[in-house]
């Protein structure tokens, strides 16, 4: 149970035994449930108080332990930067120190990743990321192009263009820019050259 909940059951606790021993003439039969009451509040308000000893000792061991925490890796850094100006940071040496050496970069052959080797697709090394799929592109309905192009629903051609329907709906203008689809699958306005 939290003190919080107990602070808060001894605080109504107290009330409720108030309350009754106005009228313990009236009840003389709970005058040993109130005073086995009034001890149970009496040991839980001893408790509270342990409690917060408690808590405040924990706050400042807790307090105390980060400190050494944050002293020792100053220490630890300290050491390992002393070994590596010693012995260089690419020697076996500094294991003993309990560093880790970089490794020598190496050159990075054709076809291999920036990391090293090529990204392999293994469950040695599951945790290494897969490269996202490509997104397909999708196909454009003419129809829905058509619309985009031409908003108002007419396709014109420009004077000296003749217009013919072929097979397929489109209209094959003889001029610069080849085949523009047409509405509905036939022109709807057609111009000859003179």
């Amino acid at each position: 149970m939290s003190t919080d909940t107990l602070s808060k059951n001894i605080g109504t606790w107290k009330a409720q035994i108030a309350n009754v021993k106005a009228r313990l003439p009236e009840m003389p039969q709970l005058v040993e449930t109130v005073q086995d009451f009034e001890a149970l509040v009496l040991e839980g308000e001893e408790l509270q108080s342990a409690q917060d000893v408690y808590r405040s000792k924990l706050r400042e061991t807790t307090l105390r332990s980060k400190d050494i925490l944050r002293r020792g890796r100053s220490f630890r850094n300290r050491l390992i930067a002393g070994a590596q100006s010693v012995f260089g940071v690419e020697s076996p040496l500094l294991l003993e120190v309990g560093a880790k050496p970089r490794l020598p970069k190496r050159l990075h052959p054709a076809g291999s990743s920036r990391r090293g080797s090529p990204i392999r697709r293994s469950s040695s090394r599951p945790w290494r990321r897969r490269p996202k799929p490509r997104r397909r592109r999708s196909r454009v309905d003419p129809a829905d192009l058509e619309v985009a192009l031409f908003p108002r629903g007419r396709v014109r051609s420009p004077p000296g263009f003749s217009v013919r329907i072929g097979a397929a709906g489109m209209s094959e203008n003889h001029g610069v820019g080849g085949a523009i689809p047409v509405l509905g699958g036939h022109a709807t306005h057609s111009s000859t050259a003179t």
